[in-house]
Parts: structure tokens; sequence; C-alpha cells
């Protein structure tokens, strides 16, 4: 999807900690890591041995074939090929209708999640993050 406009983009990957540290090992090995400039990038733990990976970025150009986003795409879907590890992408765009809305789980993890989604749309961004820990990884 091109858009010609800016857009907001708010991106949350969460899960088992030992999943979402080696996810991000693997991307950092496999050159696949997401840029940060311009965004406001959180990783923390929360819960029970949980860590979260959150991005927003405001008013930025979101085509496919950039290699920024192409690399978070990549990223998003190999976080969802670990176990037990959720993703959750939205992009609002200038228009009224022009809404993405991704989410990736593992069946099994309906029941923690369902319908309890971090991130949602009210034609902004709304953040409802758990409470940080600080992390170092």
């Amino acid at each position: 999807m091109r858009t010609e406009y800016p857009s907001d983009v708010a991106i949350c990957i969460y899960g088992p900690k030992d999943n979402i540290i080696a996810l991000v090992t693997a991307a950092r090995i496999g050159g696949v890591m997401p840029e940060t400039d311009g965004s406001d990038l959180q990783m923390f733990d929360f819960g029970n041995n949980k860590h979260m990976i959150h991005a927003f970025y405001k008013n930025v150009e979101w085509n496919y074939g950039l290699p920024a986003v192409d690399t978070w795409n990549m990223f998003l879907k190999n976080a969802a090929a670990f176990d037990g590890v959720t993703t959750e992408f939205i992009r609002i765009g200038e228009n009224e209708n022009d809404i993405q809305i991704k989410r990736e789980f593992e069946e099994e993890d309906a029941d923690e999640y369902g319908e309890n989604w971090y991130l949602g749309v009210n034609r902004s961004m709304r953040f409802d993050l758990p409470e940080q820990t600080s992390v170092n990884t």
C-alpha cells in the first residue's frame, strides 16, 4: 500500500521475555533490526516474565518499498513466527477511512489477550501500555 501523504504508525510486539530477546538478537545478527530514527521506541519488561517492544512514528512516510518500512515489515513477520509472541500494527493515514490494522497472535494466546489489545484507534493513537520496568537488551 502506497501513501502519498504522512501517516501515524504504532507497533507493539510482546510475549515471553526470552522469545523477545531472541527475536531482537536474531534481527541484529541478520541485519533486520528496524531503525529507530524519528520514532519513539521503548523496550521494557512487564507482567510475569514478559517483554514488550513499542514504537510510534508520527507524521511519517510509510510506503512499502522504502528500506525502513520493509525492515519493519520483515521484523514483524519474524516476530510472529516466535512462540507466544503477539504483534500489533496500526497505521492511520490522512484520509478518514485510511486506517490499517494488523494483529498476529497464536490461537492459544487468545484467552490471554482476546480483545484486550494495547493499541487502538479513535482517529488518533491510544497507548495503553503496562507498567514499565527498566531492562537492558
